[in-house]
């Protein structure tokens, strides 16, 4: 994927899982979360589609995600309304 490289986790990461941005179908979040005994922690990944004629973009990555309480597991689930996670 197109600026896909030098992501922090690539190789090592326990979980990740993408969600895609209210409003935009073709934006994606991606998060990626480094197994506990790393020190590097969960990093947020911004990905467009529509980038490199369809076969995506990687336009932000390794954003730090400050999450104290975060132990080692993640899961996402569609808000009842059908548009929210």
């Amino acid at each position: 994927m197109l600026n896909g490289d030098s992501i922090n986790g690539a190789g090592v990461c326990d979980e990740m899982m993408g969600i895609p941005k209210p409003g935009n179908s073709s934006i994606y979040y991606l998060s990626v979360h480094i197994p506990p005994f790393s020190p590097s922690g969960t990093f947020c990944l911004v990905v467009d589609m529509t980038g490199d004629g369809g076969l995506g973009e990687v336009i932000s990555k390794n954003n730090s995600v400050n999450i104290d309480s975060l132990c080692g597991r993640m899961t996402t689930n569609r808000h009842g309304n059908g548009r929210d996670w």
